[in-house]
C-alpha cells in the first residue's frame, strides 16, 4: 500500500481568517487501484 503526506501550507488556506496548515494523506491499494485522500492536521501513524 503506497502512501504519502503532502504539506499544503503554501496553498494559503484559512478558517475564520486564521491560517490552516494542513496535510493531505493519500494512499493507494495498487492491485485493485483503489485510493483515498484525506485532510489531516499532522502526521501520526499508529503502530
Amino acid at each position: 500500500m503506497p502512501s504519502d503526506f503532502t504539506h499544503c501550507r503554501e496553498l494559503g488556506v484559512t478558517i475564520n481568517g486564521q491560517p490552516f496548515p494542513h496535510l493531505i494523506y493519500h494512499f493507494v491499494l495498487s492491485y485493485s487501484d483503489w485510493e483515498k485522500a484525506r485532510s489531516v492536521i499532522r502526521e501520526r501513524l499508529k503502530a
